[in-house]
């Protein structure tokens, strides 16, 4: 038996269906030829895994399909590049939904954060500790000080605010005689 006789025979023999003196002749072969023992065992191999699995149901147009597809290559390779997989599909959700966060996330960070302005007066308040009112001059010191705040702001201050009406006549007489 030579190399093309064991590929001939092959079949029969993963079957056991050679006769005696064919089966001797096989195995004799590939106990001389590495080729041929390397070959016949990876056959093998395949036919006993394929055997575990068992009895598969294939379609009906099994082979017409493989058939045509065999006769017209060009139209399988043709429809195969404008194919896209789920995996393609969920990749370009979750990249698309990864970019939509992070630009949601960059105008929520910057519009949360507050312009710092340097021209915001700064207001301090001081506790005071006499029980008395102030001077009339303290009064209009005062005044002055929250008219320039209230400036700052851009807050329009009525004329009837400014005007301080004394709580009692040592105030009135103070301010005419200063005026004198």
């Amino acid at each position: 038996m030579n190399c093309e006789d064991i590929k001939k025979k092959l079949k029969p023999f993963l079957d056991d269906l050679l006769a005696e003196e064919e089966y001797k002749a096989f195995c004799g072969h590939i106990n001389i030829c590495g080729k041929c023992s390397s070959y016949v065992r990876s056959i093998g191999s395949l036919s006993n895994q394929l055997w575990k699995l068992g009895k598969v149901k294939v379609p009906e147009d099994l082979s017409s399909t493989i058939m045509y597809k065999l006769a017209h290559p060009e139209q399988e390779a043709r429809a195969s590049k404008y194919i896209l997989s789920k995996k393609h599909i969920i990749a370009g959700f979750i990249l698309a939904s990864l970019i939509i966060a992070l630009f949601v996330g960059i105008h929520y960070l910057r519009t949360r954060q507050q312009p710092k302005r340097d021209d915001t007066p700064i207001v301090t308040t001081e506790v005071i500790h006499k029980i008395e009112s102030p001077s009339e001059s303290e009064a209009r010191s005062l005044i002055k000080q929250l008219e320039t705040i209230a400036a700052k702001l851009g807050i329009a201050v009525n004329d009837k605010t400014t005007n301080v009406e004394p709580e009692n006549e040592n105030i009135v007489d103070e301010e005419e005689r200063d005026g004198d």
